[in-house]
């Protein structure tokens, strides 16, 4: 809500406050705000109201802050909302969970719909949906008693109860609606028992001391109000068009190229500070950026983050801050499919491990913000598996692939002078690369393929043939070509339970092709191992199989880089500073100046 201010309610506290000494406020960034902490206290706004009356009622022509401010400062202090922020996304689809949510892997979507458990920024679980650490579990780890908050509502009004969570893990599993991305997730789930209105009992079918990561991680999964979703006969198709959940914000209108939400007073957490929250379509990152120079969005880069050229164009721009969180952007990746000849022979894909230029490929695709990934898959820059200062196994060595290649019989043919790799048959090496996937962003996965042309076609004979793929169809063609090129979000892959990737993925199969029992079984052990300390060591166990058989060749890691209008909003800076999601975010993003306010 806004407050109003008007002469009735300034007269009267005239009244009220006429024993205190008046007061000229120096400027400030937040209306109000005289310490410049962007926090406006109750003697400070007791200061700036005596300004504004002395200049409304005495016209002494005081440095009064305007109606606008005034209200700014009174929210500030309150913890009230206030104002909008214009987040800018590329398309229609990312406006709204549409077509509805369910079909987007019923992930929380933070700001409408909410989980039972999220993790904070220390990595540790807190209650969402459920009462922060009540939770209990049995010692088979198989049954777990989570408490719920009980002053939780739907936007709608209704009251959120255990029945919506048992609703929504049914409805999520039950085979008839076709939900298949929830089916793996939740598979260890036998059943959901309700005990009163304000507890859930979890039947495991097996010991799962981590059941709360699968919750939790990777984006986790939403709960869903029972009294909209239990008349839908097919969730694939039908849609909530009031997007009705129990998180800070509810939807308020949309049209095309915007939509708008709107916090809601009735939230049972930490209540936003921002009034709105608008996204416009932009359809490309050059666009976002002018638009944030321009003043008509406050924030770019809160996907993966800016690219090098974005951050160059914004650098040194007024009212435009630049914030930079290493390692939070994206991880960049050669994935082999092992199933295909000649990536079906690990020797093969170990030879190749040392035919990638990572600095190379670094420098090209990130510039300044990125460095070299050599550890595989997740793994932190410390990880002792694969240090690349004492025992680098993903080093770049032409001569030893080489070695390593005609150690597994193939052979480099220069007859005809070009190097041209055969097989133990004599046949030609052929590799197919397709594009398009999450690596598409800013051309990394072609950058990288400049550079395998060098090694790869050149010094070692692979001719090498690329496809261009829709974002559409790029899962499927990832089956049936030999390599594609990952770019995935960091801050969802930061867990040893994360290896599940190379299990399986929701296609029934992993994004590699790859198998390995000895792997399979270690996936097994650590999803009944609870002790942090040996939760590692399988991790550890875990990576030197990776780096023995390489599925996968990691090249690079992205700092994540952010660029918001510091004239408008503080607390931005929170956005990159974290493992995963933040549910308090907008209760964090103060707005400091009037030109939010909603018109």
């Amino acid at each position: 809500m806004n407050i109003p201010i008007n002469s009735k309610t300034l007269l009267g506290l005239l009244v009220m406050l006429i024993s205190l000494a008046f007061a000229v406020v120096p400027a400030a960034a937040l209306p109000g705000d005289t310490n410049g902490d962007y926090d406006v206290t109750a003697a400070e706004l007791t200061d700036v109201v005596f300004t504004y009356m002395k200049a409304t009622f005495l016209n002494d022509g005081s440095n009064a802050l305007t109606d606008e401010e005034l209200s700014l400062a009174a929210h500030n202090c309150l913890k009230l909302p206030y104002g909008r922020i214009v987040i800018p996304v590329e398309g229609e689809l990312d406006l709204l969970p549409t077509p509805n949510v369910l079909d987007r892997k019923a992930s929380p979507q933070s700001l409408l719909y909410e989980g039972l458990v999220t993790r904070d920024r220390s990595g540790a679980f807190r209650g969402w949906l459920a009462k922060n650490n009540e939770w209990t579990v049995s010692s088979d780890a198989k049954t777990w008693t989570i408490p719920l908050v009980e002053n939780a509502v739907w936007h709608d009004g209704e009251p959120f109860t255990s029945a919506d969570v048992q609703f929504t893990f049914d409805y999520l599993t039950n085979p008839d609606n076709e939900l298949i991305t929830m089916g793996p997730v939740l598979s260890q789930v036998e059943s959901v028992e309700c005990d009163g209105d304000y507890t859930v009992i979890f039947n495991l079918k097996e010991s799962n001391p981590v059941f709360l990561e699968i919750l939790s991680g990777g984006p986790g999964v939403g709960v869903y109000p029972r009294h909209i979703w239990q008349s839908c006969t097919n969730p694939l198709t039908e849609q909530d068009h009031e997007f009705i959940g129990t998180g800070p914000f509810k939807y308020l209108n949309s049209e095309p190229g915007m939509s708008v939400i709107q916090a809601f007073p009735d939230y049972h957490g930490n209540l936003p500070l921002v009034k709105q929250v608008i996204k416009k379509v932009y359809s490309d990152e050059g666009s976002q950026v002018q638009a944030l120079i321009n003043g008509d969005i406050d924030v770019v880069g809160t996907g993966f983050g800016l690219k090098p050229a974005s951050v160059t164009a914004l650098t040194g721009k007024n009212n435009i801050e630049l914030i930079r969180a290493p390692y939070q952007g994206q991880v960049f990746e050669i994935a082999f499919n092992s199933e295909l000849y000649p990536g079906n022979i690990t020797a093969f894909r170990k030879a190749l491990s040392h035919a990638v230029n990572r600095a190379g490929m670094t420098t090209m695709i990130g510039g300044g913000y990125a460095r070299e990934t050599h550890t595989s898959y997740i793994l932190p820059p410390d990880n002792p598996v694969n240090n690349p200062n004492t025992n680098n196994k993903f080093n770049y060595d032409i001569a030893l692939a080489k070695t390593l290649l005609s150690e597994a019989g193939f052979t480099i043919d220069s007859s005809s002078g070009k190097n041209v790799l055969k097989d133990p048959s004599g046949n030609p090496v052929e590799l197919t690369m397709v594009y398009g996937g999450k690596a598409s962003s800013g051309n990394a996965d072609q950058k990288m393929v400049q550079y395998l042309r060098q090694d790869w076609e050149t010094k070692l004979g692979i001719k090498i043939t690329t496809l261009n793929s829709e974002k559409s169809t790029y899962n499927g063609l990832i089956g049936t070509t030999n390599i594609h090129f990952d770019g995935m979000p960091m801050r969802f892959h930061d867990d040893i339970e994360d290896f599940s990737n190379f299990n399986t993925s929701p296609s029934g199969t992993n994004y590699y092709h790859w198998q390995n029992d000895t792997f399979t079984n270690l996936m097994i052990e650590l999803g009944k191992t609870n002790d942090d300390s040996d939760r590692q060591e399988i991790g550890y166990a875990l990576q030197e199989i990776l780096v023995a058989e390489a599925p996968m060749i990691p090249v690079c890691s992205m700092d994540a880089i952010v660029a918001y209008r510091s004239d408008r909003f503080t607390g931005l800076q929170e956005i990159i500073e974290i493992a995963g999601g933040d549910i308090d975010i907008y209760a964090q993003i103060k707005p400091i100046s009037v030109a939010v306010a909603i018109p």
